[in-house]
């Protein structure tokens, strides 16, 4: 009996100490509710100088300064301003998305594809960074293979995938050649031919469509 009992308290212990130290990493208030410092005054400084470019109606600033108060960096934390900001830097994108403007397509690709001031929108992403992509965008052709890489939006092709990496490797982006070296160790030899002869009928309907 004394060694039943005894058991029966390790045991009770056991699972006391278990449930303190799930509360201590899941529960605390260090991790839900957990507050922000309060902007510096050089932060505060920041803040009030790209205010004063987004009021002028600089894209780029409004992006930024959504952000800045979505997310409480350098400001108080603020949804309602933040949300107001970013809606006016995407109002802007968009516009200049449809002259062809290929950074404003790129920067649409990427809010949409991680909900950023937008409802995420995997299709739209995508859309957008083809539209850039296919202007020759390194960024927006690597971010384009890994849709393609993972199936993210669009249909998993390897192919597909390892064409718009090797566009943008071209182009000069050492993230792309990576992604295209790593790619590589796992795909088939026809997989990596279909790429290739993908990337070199893409270049050739480029060259074709300037002359």
């Amino acid at each position: 009996m004394d060694r039943d009992r005894a058991c029966k308290w390790l045991l009770a212990i056991s699972i006391c100490v278990t449930a303190l130290v799930y509360a201590r990493l899941f529960y605390s208030p260090s991790h839900e509710e957990e507050k922000r410092s309060p902007p510096t005054a050089r932060q505060m400084e920041r803040l009030k100088k790209v205010r004063e470019r987004a009021e002028k109606g600089d894209v780029n600033a409004q992006l930024g300064i959504g952000m800045m108060y979505q997310n409480g960096w350098g400001a108080e934390e603020n949804k309602k301003e933040g949300d107001k900001w970013i809606q006016k830097a995407v109002d802007q994108y968009q516009k200049s998305a449809e002259k062809g403007d290929v950074e404003a397509q790129r920067t649409l690709g990427e809010l949409y594809q991680h909900g950023r001031g937008v409802k995420r929108d995997l299709p739209s992403a995508v859309q957008f960074y083809r539209k850039a992509a296919e202007q020759g965008n390194a960024r927006a052709q690597h971010n384009l293979g890994l849709m393609h890489n993972g199936g993210v939006g669009v249909k998993l092709d390897y192919a597909e995938a390892y064409k718009w990496y090797s566009l943008a490797a071209a182009r000069g982006s050492k993230e792309a050649a990576h992604s295209c070296e790593m790619m590589s160790r796992h795909m088939t030899p026809e997989q990596i031919a279909e790429g290739e002869n993908r990337a070199e009928a893409f270049g050739s309907k480029k060259e074709t469509g300037k002359q």
